[in-house]
């Protein structure tokens, strides 16, 4: 005996439907399986001879030194600096004697991602780059589900995936301890997190009855999407014109939507879903960042920790917090003061109107010598440059600029966007808040924040070639020769292995190149 629903499962119907359901999510494998293989190789890149340089490159010596110091304390302490900045030694003599707890520039979201791939081995450069390398890895995959998304294309998806995996930028921040790979990684999740939003409520838009649905609390992914960006805020602040950039898109588009089918009748209840929707997202999102501050605030030796009880605290309505809190929004208010006001020298300063030209990448590491190795023995450099590659680089800027117009375009004519403005004004919120700091001492390595943005976007445009015919699928496979062939030249200076000065010469394309 078979049960109704199994005759209906075999019946001639039920077995089209059931047919059809599995070629609706071919192409989801197809991409999954594609992003899954790219990532694999982009793995490969990342965790080879990752410990090669033995010694803090750029900013280690600070983050590598405060995420120790956040899992041994809860907090960070003040760094013995002149105790070997380049050559870690014990992580003992790292610190000032005795406790000086520190006043550090970033929130610790990004130190303690750091102190999960240490697990107590904080000498082990190996160690100390694991969970920033394992991230870049995710950002891969992310960057291509970012483009499936958008384009609904497999090519799409491994276009974009393809492109981080190689992008040598990408590589760098993610063989370095410091905090703007974790950043971009978990931005790029928020950003995932508001486009699997935005189908899902499309999805269940029309089924809408209650003058209150769907409210955010209904939505998992807007939720899941806030608290991505809230962690993504406890490694750096940029991340939070980014979290403002997607919460306005994504109820603009909710709200045309909701224009189209309801007409203006429905503009109170338009508002009244915008502000509880966004006030959840709001309180998730502070949530998220004020449990990666935990330490601290269990901490009565952190920095700034007693400033309320010694001083009495606000007044006003900010008087009504715990100590604690009170404590904190002071210290935040003097990291907000100081790291806006940071304008010293500094020959890799790149400010952000140069980005996309890569006028002035930033050196992370050089040393010259002589070194033992299969490409160069004398007389060499060791050099690790934030370098994008130029060829995915430039066009990706190109691409972005081309999506850009298209958008504004659709605007004019009455169309919401879809997922593609979701991209882009996330790229724009990692970009255009540096132009307004032009006094501030920015570097070219900060747009690592904006490198997904632009691969998707030039992956949506490849993608589109491709359905060109014939000598368009040629010419878009002479492009990726062409910035798999420029990956393959720059790779030395990307993984830091020895080479003739020669080459590194060879190399300087521009004249604000190292």
């Amino acid at each position: 005996m078979h049960s109704s629903g199994e005759r209906a499962t075999r019946s001639p119907i039920g077995a089209a439907l059931a047919l059809r359901h599995l070629e609706a999510w071919a192409p989801h494998r197809q991409a999954l399986a594609a992003v899954a293989l790219i990532a694999a190789l982009g793995a490969a890149l990342r965790l080879q001879s990752l410990g090669r340089i033995s010694g803090f490159v750029f900013d280690e010596a600070y983050y590598v030194r405060d995420a120790a110091s956040l899992g041994t304390n809860g907090f960070e302490r003040a760094l013995q600096l002149d105790a070997g900045k380049v050559v870690p030694t014990d992580p003992h003599t790292w610190y000032l004697e005795p406790l000086v707890a520190a006043s550090v520039a970033h929130p610790p979201g990004g130190k303690w991602l750091i102190v999960a791939g240490m697990l107590g081995a904080e000498s082990d450069p190996f160690r100390w780059r694991l969970a920033v390398a394992l991230l870049g890895v995710a950002l891969i995959a992310l960057t291509g589900a970012a483009a499936w998304l958008v384009t609904r294309s497999v090519a799409g998806a491994a276009i974009s995936a393809g492109a981080m995996a190689i992008d040598g930028q990408a590589i760098v921040l993610s063989r370095t301890a410091i905090l703007d790979g974790p950043l971009t990684a978990l931005v790029m999740t928020g950003v995932v997190l508001a486009l699997l939003d935005l189908h899902w409520s499309a999805r269940r838009r029309e089924r809408a009855t209650s003058r209150l649905m769907p409210l955010l609390a209904l939505r998992p992914y807007a939720l899941a999407s806030a608290a991505a960006f809230g962690l993504a805020m406890s490694v750096k602040w940029s991340a939070a014109p980014i979290l403002i950039a997607v919460m306005l898109v994504t109820w603009s588009i909710d709200a045309i939507a909701r224009l189209r089918r309801d007409g203006r009748g429905a503009l109170a209840d338009i508002g009244l879903r915008g502000v509880l929707g966004g006030l959840a997202e709001v309180a998730v999102a502070v949530s998220a960042y004020l449990i990666t501050w935990t330490g601290w605030l269990s901490s009565p030796g952190a920095f700034g920790r007693s400033w309320a009880h010694d001083t009495g605290g606000f007044g006003g309505l900010l008087g009504l917090l715990p100590d604690s809190l009170q404590s904190l929004l002071h210290y935040h208010s003097q990291i907000l003061s100081s790291d806006i006001g940071i304008s010293s020298p500094h020959a890799s300063a790149s400010p952000a109107w140069q980005w996309p030209f890569l006028m002035r990448p930033t050196l992370f590491y050089r040393a010259d010598g002589d070194f033992s190795g299969a490409l160069c023995r004398t007389s060499c450099t060791q050099m690790v440059l934030d370098l994008p590659n130029p060829v995915l680089w430039y066009a990706g800027v190109a691409a972005a600029i081309v999506a850009v117009v298209l958008w504004i375009l659709a605007l004019r004519r009455g169309r919401r966007g879809g997922p593609a403005a979701i991209v882009l004004v996330a790229g724009l919120g990692a970009w255009v808040p540096w132009l307004l700091l032009p006094q501030r001492t920015i570097f070219q390595f900060y747009s690592i924040l904006l490198a997904p943005m632009l691969m998707v976007a030039l992956a949506a445009v490849l993608a589109g070639v491709l359905r060109r015919g014939r000598a368009a699928r040629v010419a878009v496979a002479l492009f990726g020769i062409a910035a798999l062939a420029i990956a393959v030249v720059f790779a030395p200076i990307v993984w830091g292995v020895p080479v003739p000065a020669s080459w590194v010469d060879a190399l300087r394309w521009l004249p604000g190149w190292p």
